[in-house]
């Protein structure tokens, strides 16, 4: 009879049954260690456990609902660690983030349609180091469901027919924002907005060159589509933005003092907003990269919201047609070619800002005054900056006002109006060296919103003169009684004789002309009979002694200098009829572009014919009587 092996002694089965257990408790501990440390893990989204199949609707941070390493593989709990690949497959449903801190992983692939991953509370946001990757045809929807979160995603990858959803309902003076993290291109598949509130939706550059190149589709009735970048970063967007809700240039409400590149043209329906920082910079890549129906509002939120201090345009050598401009900021720039800047629209719009070369060129390299500006359609544009830009303007439709109180409201060119047009305001118009001023539609000084409607227009040509067409008007408003400043001496019969003093703007619309040489003068020799239109504002009763001083001219050879005027003639002028005896004395037009109201005073002598025709008839009547 052999030995028995000592394998079979139970010494042996105790040390081996010892060997397995430690190995079994090593293997736990070492996964124990890995689901709470860095290391690199793939987990499955389970939500009921069930080995039957994965996916469906719960809470994130729930217990045992996440498998390891395949759909099949162990269940766990979530790692926070952010060294996860989070993966949902299976049935889709409602991933609520329930975790105090939010989730945060290296990557989230979604394998099945009909997920949505929803949040409560700024606190918990969903945050991806790496990259959102949507498998081919599947949606996914982002749900920040609190007042103004900031979800990150370090990039997206979309298979092919993939879509992202992102809704939310940030208030006005917040925002849905989703950060993207890392530089990187995006390409394909399709976005979607939909915030339910005044807060705008959308994407910021949190990295230092991400490029999107994603159509987005916004029809949201409140919440604006945001595009922005966060400072020294950039924001090159390749898609095509459409639907009816506005775009605004932000890093979340306000803030963004990066720069957002459209490269391709867009068609949404929306105004356009750029709510940025001071130094942030919207800039074209294209021509007409913004929609040729959009509003400019700079230094506005599209929601109502607080407003921030930036607002510029830079064409960057591109032209674009917009309905107006709006607002301060720093206004529209150009760093490259020539470009024009064609507004449009039907609807009234104000920059206070400028138009040219900015004071501040933070995130701008080769500021120019390469800008051609064209006022066209039927509506109101009014600059009330002084603006810098050389490349002229020309007002083809609507009206131009001026209301800047220093610098020149047209830049350094030339301008030039249409039949059918205005141009009016209480500015000055300044064009360059060589550069004149010619108006062939209405000229009717005043701001429309003040005053009545009265006010004091300036020309002031460097070198060149202001003319009128055969299509000119010259539409002027009286509006106050008196002799505005002015110091009067009268002939007998009431007209003018001489007049001293300063003229004190404010009681009529008035036009001053101030060439800058010799040979500059204010040109009427093309204005047609009866085109000067003078007419009284509400409030106004005409008096004897009222005294309007319409036109002032002058050059270097002097103020009302005969040189500095030409063409003027009483029968241009077009005057309301007067009652109670007054009459209009023109007697000072052609000299001093000044009209008065006068009650005739009969000569001594008129007056002694009178008398004495008087007389004579009195004696003839009497005569008369006797002989019957």
């Amino acid at each position: 009879m052999k030995p028995r092996p000592k394998i079979f002694e139970t010494r042996y089965f105790s040390n081996l049954e010892f060997a397995i257990g430690r190995s079994l408790y090593l293997i736990v501990m070492i996964l124990l260690v890995t689901a709470s440390s860095g290391i690199s893990q793939t987990l499955f989204w389970d939500q009921n456990g069930d080995s039957s199949g994965t996916g469906g609707s719960g809470n994130w941070g729930s217990a045992s609902t996440w498998r390891l390493g395949s759909d099949t593989g162990t269940l766990q709990n979530w790692n926070n660690s952010g060294a996860v690949t989070a993966v949902l497959g299976g049935t889709g449903g409602q991933v609520l983030i329930d975790t105090s801190d939010g989730v945060t992983m290296s990557a989230l692939n979604v394998d099945s349609a009909g997920y949505s991953i929803h949040s409560t509370a700024n606190s918990r946001p969903l945050a991806v180091t790496g990259a959102l990757t949507l498998a081919p045809g599947i949606g996914l929807t982002l749900s920040m469901a609190s007042a103004g979160p900031t979800w990150s995603l370090g990039s997206i990858a979309f298979g092919s027919g993939s879509s992202l959803s992102v809704t939310g309902n940030a208030t006005a003076s917040n925002s849905n924002r989703v950060n993207l993290t890392t530089s990187s291109t995006i390409t394909g598949g399709g976005i979607t907005l939909n915030g339910t509130a005044a807060g705008p939706t959308g994407f910021v550059a949190a990295s230092t060159s991400v490029s999107l190149n994603t159509n987005i589709l916004n029809n949201s009735a409140t919440s604006a589509t945001m595009l922005g970048a966060s400072s020294g970063n950039t924001l090159s967007y390749g898609g095509v933005i459409s639907g009816n809700a506005k775009l605004q240039i932000s890093a979340g409400q306000t803030t963004g003092a990066g720069t957002v590149i459209l490269t391709n043209t867009s068609n949404y329906n929306g105004d356009t907003y750029l709510n940025h920082a001071s130094s942030g910079v919207l800039q074209l890549g294209i021509a007409d990269a913004l929609p040729i129906g959009t509003a400019l509002y700079l230094a506005q939120s599209a929601g109502g919201g607080t407003a921030d201090a930036g607002g510029t345009l830079n064409l960057s050598g591109f032209s674009q047609t917009l309905a107006g401009v709006d607002g301060a900021g720093r206004g529209v720039v150009n760093t490259g070619g020539a470009a024009t800047l064609t507004l449009a629209g039907s609807g009234n719009y104000t920059l206070t800002s400028q138009i040219g070369v900015p004071t501040s060129s933070a995130n701008l390299t080769g500021t120019n005054n390469n800008i051609t500006v064209i006022k066209n359609g039927g509506g109101t544009q009014t600059f009330s900056g002084g603006s810098s830009y050389s490349g002229g303007t020309t007002v083809s439709g609507g009206t131009l006002l001026a209301k800047n109180a220093t610098g020149s409201a047209t830049g350094t060119g030339a301008v030039t109006t249409s039949s059918g047009t205005t141009l009016g305001g209480t500015g000055t118009l300044s064009p360059g060296t060589g550069n004149a001023i010619s108006v062939s539609g209405s000229l009717a000084p005043g701001d429309p919103t003040t005053n009545s409607g009265v006010g004091t227009l300036t020309f002031t040509p460097v070198n060149g003169d202001a003319s009128f067409t055969s299509t000119s008007t010259l539409d002027f408003q009286l509006l106050t009684a008196g002799l505005h400043g002015y110091s009067a001496t009268y002939h007998p019969d009431g007209t003018l004789n001489a007049l001293s003093g300063s003229y004190l703007s404010g009681g009529n619309d008035r036009l001053i002309f101030n060439g800058g040489a010799a040979a500059n003068k204010l040109d009427f020799t093309h204005l047609g009979a009866s085109n000067f239109n003078v007419t009284f504002a509400s409030g106004y009763t005409p008096a004897a002694l009222d005294l309007f001083d319409l036109l002032n001219w002058a050059n270097l050879t002097g103020v009302n200098d005969p040189s500095a005027v030409v063409g003027l003639s009483e029968t241009q002028l077009d005057l309301p009829l007067l009652t109670g005896g007054l009459e209009w004395d023109k007697s000072k037009w052609t000299s001093h572009g000044v009209i008065a109201v006068y009650s005739p005073i009969p000569e001594p002598s008129r007056t002694l014919l009178l008398l004495l025709g008087f007389g004579v008839s009195l004696r003839f009547r009497r005569r008369f009587v006797t002989a019957e």
